[in-house]
């Protein structure tokens, strides 16, 4: 099972085929200019109108919570997801300006098989073991989620031999081209992008 969450801000293109959408606030209105279906709606609506939105989906579930609550809405809308246990979730956001927002989601991927994604960006953790990556993007970046040890990079443009990352290495930035991804333990974030 896929499950898509849409985030705001838009826009982006779907790129996925899911089972079930999950919208947040204002994305809903995005996908229903998209002609997209949605199967639920989520969020506390401090920066969207609900009145719109439910006018637009007057037979979609929404949940409508307080705007006074300790998680995100984006998080809200991964917790629903993951309670599906699907084999991913795909979640759509364009970066914005909210940057506390970008590394709240960022944070979200360690939670499950997440994959946070746009037109430029694709960004998704790893964990230890070899895995072979083909980047959908020009440019690979490799930091460590939590320490990640004896790292290797094999195939790529800038190989790497058994390197210890800490989170606050940034060395394995901007890499290029496809290959193997091999460590021993830790946590490693990988982002594709390009310009």
């Amino acid at each position: 099972m896929i499950v898509n969450i849409c985030l705001p801000p838009t826009p982006y293109t779907i790129q996925t085929e899911a089972d079930y959408t999950i919208a947040v606030e204002s994305a809903a209105v995005f996908l229903h200019e998209k002609n997209h279906p949605v199967d639920r709606i989520v969020g506390d609506f401090d920066s969207s109108n609900l009145a719109t939105i439910q006018s637009l989906y007057p037979d979609t579930s929404i949940d409508a919570v307080s705007a006074v609550k300790d998680e995100t809405d984006s998080e809200l809308a991964l917790t629903e997801a993951l309670l599906m246990n699907p084999d991913h979730i795909y979640m759509y956001t364009n970066v914005g300006v909210r940057l506390d927002h970008v590394i709240a989601n960022v944070r979200l991927l360690a939670r499950g098989p997440v994959t946070l994604i746009n037109d430029h960006v694709r960004a998704y953790v790893l964990h230890p073991g070899t895995h072979s990556i083909t980047p959908k993007h020009t440019y690979v970046s490799f930091f460590a989620f939590d320490p990640v040890q004896a790292l290797s990079l094999k195939g790529f443009k800038y190989p790497l031999e058994s390197a210890d990352l800490d989170v606050k290495t940034i060395q394995t930035i901007s890499n290029e081209g496809s290959g193997t991804v091999t460590f021993k333990t830790g946590t490693l974030l990988v982002i594709e992008a390009s310009d």
